[in-house]
């Protein structure tokens, strides 16, 4: 593949929008779309809103109905995919997730909105995954295996139990914060239709 210009990536897109009506249509419908966002965040307008998910609906079909085996392909590649990673980590996924329980353990000792039981559960874990990761890095470390391929990791035993261990407590993390989230929604919905009806 050649490298090109912005430009030339720009006058490409002109070019292949041009050269199928199908292509021409596609601009054409999402331009629409972007229109009557646009004037529905000035005027909030139900007729607008009624035409924004009437264009998509109808997108959503032509879709479905022209491209259904392909829809289903990518489907089930992006659900293998997924459970590869989730099952089976790059490094750079497992960074991620470590960067990420930082990020909850900052908020976590920075907000006060948070319950004593989800600050706990947050220490928790993120302890876990901290260790974990330590304990990931001494490993590649003395074992001195190249992390940039996944081939290459999953080679060490030890170091396949610390990441599959590690993105099962990470996902069982996000299970717990997601239930306790939606319990505290429903505990709030039924408490405001309770103090309505007294």
């Amino acid at each position: 593949m050649v490298p090109t210009s912005f430009l030339g990536q720009l006058i490409k897109l002109a070019k292949l929008l041009c050269s199928s009506p199908v292509y021409l249509g596609l601009f054409i419908i999402f331009g629409l779309l972007f229109v009557l966002s646009f004037l529905n965040i000035k005027r909030d307008n139900k007729i607008i809103k009624s035409a924004i998910v009437i264009i998509f609906l109808s997108l959503m079909l032509f879709a479905i109905l022209g491209y259904h085996q392909s829809i289903l392909l990518g489907l089930d590649y992006l659900f293998t995919a997924f459970a590869m990673n989730l099952y089976f980590p790059s490094f750079a996924i497992y960074v991620l997730i470590v960067l990420f329980s930082y990020l909850v353990f900052i908020f976590t000792i920075y907000q006060d909105k948070f319950s004593t039981v989800i600050k706990k559960i947050n220490l928790l874990f993120f302890c876990l995954i901290q260790f974990l990761f330590s304990t990931f890095l001494i490993l590649v470390i003395t074992n001195k295996i190249d992390i940039s391929s996944r081939i290459e990791m999953y080679k060490s035993a030890d170091l396949t139990i610390v990441l599959q261990i590690s993105m099962i407590l990470f996902l069982f993390w996000a299970l717990i914060l997601v239930l306790v989230h939606y319990w505290k929604l429903i505990r709030k919905y039924f408490i405001s239709s309770n103090s309505k009806k007294e």
